[in-house]
């Protein structure tokens, strides 16, 4: 090899160096967009509500009540502690607990099977959530057999009873001073029936329901009874005990709704009637979760529950969430109408689609259909308030671009007479973010001051992180039309590579990467040759076609 190829091969490698850097740069911000997975996520659809729909509730869901320990939540066929209101299952032999779907017109509730014969029994504790010196405890009660013992008593822990109620012999008994004791002038107890049942309990000279120290006072299915002494004169209640009898042929007891005065959230006699049933689905594992009805402070639950029934009116309720990170979900608001008058139903025309809800999936069309009491001689919609389109019927509409939107219907019959829908309120969330607001490549002199800012556009929000080559230098969430800014490091001569990577809320991603390049302030402010990429890459070229010439000159 000559001397003069050897300073041209130097010189293709010294070119091919910084293509090779430039490269890696490029290659490296397009790998850091997979670690967004690692960033902390917000809500993307995690929680999903089911019911109450969207629609016009003249009446309460049937078989649903609200309480402080319902099973709406709990899955068909738990047993034993698995159930939420079971803190310990002392059931021995045969006996067992269970839940069951439904007993007469009760969904959901708690099954304790007997077993059947001498030393099988099934029982149960719930531990009260603090000591309660008084207080109400109202629940619901059924039994396949009256006749033997059915009973539901408030103590303290393992040794002391203060009062309670059982079905024994077709009758109720109260627990009181010397024991078990049947109530004058109370209901036959019939097989197969619900009861509802209260117990008001006072061990202070509170007066609590006008009650004396250490009396209990019943109602059952609402008709008072007492007030009678406990069996035990002690100062504080800690756990229900529910139990059947330990010999007798096997048969089940029901339990539903069992409610507690001391529930910050509960109101004595709201288990008395059905309500609506709050049902969502939620795909991640939540800490805490809790419901807003119509905007108001959010209510604890422990999942599916049933809310007592709204008044007359338009109402709307979403469910939040958050876990053990502390990010926060929450649902779309589902909006509903109750109205229990009971009068003939007014014209209506209800939307069906597009739901209450944001819509993610790509699509090209939306489906806008409806229903309606009324012979309408025409129909249109008017999207986001702009003039009305005439349809004939269920259609589909041109997919609105990203944002909130609204839509209403509107007709009229052959009279004239005009009628409306109600607003519906949806949102379309279908493309990624769209950063802006910063140029490609940017030229820094050495220990200058420079911010660097982008603007994100989503309607959703959601996360992003700040790459600085390969480390993350900031991370956080995002709203519509944030800017995000960070400060460049300019301490050292040479390269840096900043790149942003923002994810919404339906794990959409996009990033805008900018090459800084850090120079000494002797340098002129003009970009060296060489450092534009593509520029970069035309001088390699016409250097390798140099070369090429040289060599095949050389051989001549």
């Amino acid at each position: 090899m000559t001397k003069r190829s050897s300073q041209n091969l130097g010189i293709l490698l010294v070119v091919l160096m910084c293509l090779g850097y430039f490269t890696t740069i490029a290659f490296f911000s397009l790998d850091k967009s997979e670690k967004l997975l690692n960033i902390p996520r917000t809500s993307a659809n995690e929680i999903i509500v089911i019911t109450p729909e969207n629609k016009i509730y003249s009446e309460p869901m049937s078989g649903y009540y609200p309480a402080t320990y319902g099973f709406e939540n709990e899955v068909n066929g738990t047993g034993g502690t698995d159930i939420t209101f079971v803190d310990y299952d002392g059931s021995s032999g045969a006996g067992y607990l269970s839940i069951v779907p439904k007993i007469g017109n009760h969904e959901k509730v708690l099954k304790s099977n007997d077993g059947g014969g001498t030393g099988n029994f099934a029982n149960l504790n719930n531990n009260f959530s603090s000591i309660q010196n008084n207080g109400t405890v109202e629940y619901w009660m059924n039994t396949e057999d009256a006749y033997y013992q059915n009973a539901f008593i408030i103590r303290r822990e393992t040794s002391n009873n203060l009062c309670g109620v059982r079905f024994w012999e077709d009758q109720f008994q109260v627990l009181t001073t010397g024991g078990w004791s049947f109530i004058s002038g109370a209901p036959t107890a019939l097989d197969n029936t619900w009861y509802h049942i209260r117990i008001d309990f006072e061990s202070t000279s509170g007066l609590y329901m006008g009650l004396a120290q250490y009396n209990s006072r019943l109602f059952i299915n609402g008709d008072e009874y007492g007030p009678y002494a406990f069996e035990s004169n002690v100062n504080d209640a800690t756990e229900a005990y529910i139990t059947t009898q330990s010999t007798s042929p096997d048969y089940n007891m029901y339990l539903d709704a069992v409610s507690y005065s001391w529930d910050d959230d509960y109101n004595i006699g709201d288990n008395l009637n059905e309500g609506l049933l709050l049902s969502y689905e939620n795909s991640t594992n939540l800490d805490w979760q809790g419901y807003s009805l119509d905007g108001q402070a959010n209510t604890t639950i422990l999942g599916n529950t049933t809310i007592p029934m709204p008044a007359d009116g338009p109402h709307s309720i979403q469910v939040f969430g958050n876990n053990s990170g502390g990010v926060m979900y929450e649902s779309d608001i589902r909006y509903f109408t109750v109205d229990t008058s009971g009068e003939p139903p007014s014209p209506y025309i209800n939307i069906i689609t597009p739901e209450n809800r944001t819509y993610t999936e790509p699509m090209s069309n939306l489906s806008l259909s409806f229903e309606s009491n009324i012979n309408l001689d025409w129909i249109g919609y008017s999207l986001d308030g702009q003039i009305n389109i005439t349809i004939s019927g269920n259609t589909t509409i041109p997919l609105p671009a990203d944002g909130h939107h609204i839509i209403q219907l509107f007709g009229n019959d052959s009279l004239g007479v005009n009628y409306e829908s109600n607003i519906r309120y949806f949102a379309i969330d279908i493309l990624a973010p769209i950063i802006s607001g910063i140029e490609f490549i940017i030229e820094l002199e050495l220990y200058s001051y420079y911010t660097m800012h982008w603007d994100i556009i989503d309607i959703s929000g959601g996360t992003y992180i700040i790459l600085k080559n390969s480390s993350i230098v900031s991370a956080g969430s995002f709203q519509n039309n944030d800017v995000i800014s960070i400060n460049v490091d300019t301490i050292k001569l040479g390269y840096l590579n900043y790149t942003l990577i923002a994810q919404d809320l339906y794990n959409k991603t996009s990033s805008h990467t900018v090459i800084v390049k850090i120079i000494s302030q002797e340098q002129p402010d003009s970009m060296i040759p060489g450092f534009n990429v593509l520029f970069l890459f035309t001088v390699a070229l016409i250097t390798i076609g140099i070369i090429i010439k040289f060599k095949f000159k050389n051989k001549k």
